[in-house]
């Protein structure tokens, strides 16, 4: 194993204290802007400003936007999809190991209110009733497990900071 460390004096790290959308309702492949509050150990607040594009498959109705520091969204999927975090084949162990560990990238992640599920670990978001009934019907030597929710979309956006904390808001989706 090979490895460079780098070190650099101070420290850099950014809670998020807030987050504001631009509006509350947007249609499907619309692009919605986002303020984050950001504050520093010494009490300073500065403002970021990202964009997401809404998915255009994203179904009517309530969107939960949940942003963080990619280790805090993953400790959020542990509980909405366990079967992601809790990897069965190596794939899913080196795709999850991929992931931890990157403090200094802040995540947004859209969720719908419709149930998903996980079959060993990968996720089918909002499969159609008919997938569902024959997937949770099957003897199958996969685990699949329900979720509350189903992911509609991720992107990450890279931090020159530590990002701590959870922000969750709520955008209504329209057809």
């Amino acid at each position: 194993m090979d490895f460079e460390l780098e070190f650099k004096p101070g420290e850099r790290v950014l809670r998020i204290t807030s987050a504001r959308l631009d509006r509350r309702s947007a249609r499907p492949g619309e692009t919605v802007g986002i303020t984050l509050d950001l504050q520093n150990r010494e009490g300073e607040v500065s403002h970021k400003e990202i964009d997401i594009e809404l998915p255009a498959s994203a179904p009517a109705g309530r969107l939960r936007i949940a942003i963080a520091a990619r280790d805090s969204l993953l400790q959020r999927e542990a509980v909405r999809a366990p079967g992601l975090t809790e990897p069965r084949t190596v794939r899913g162990l080196l795709r999850l190991l991929g992931q931890v560990g990157n403090e200094d990238e802040l995540v947004v992640a859209g969720f719908t209110p419709v149930t998903g599920l996980t079959v060993g670990d990968a996720e089918l978001p909002s499969p159609p009733p008919s997938v569902r009934a024959v997937i949770g019907n099957v003897n199958s030597v996969e685990d699949v497990q329900t979720t509350a929710e189903s992911k509609l979309f991720e992107k990450s956006f890279p931090m020159d900071h530590v990002v701590s904390g959870v922000i969750e808001t709520e955008l209504e989706v329209r057809r």
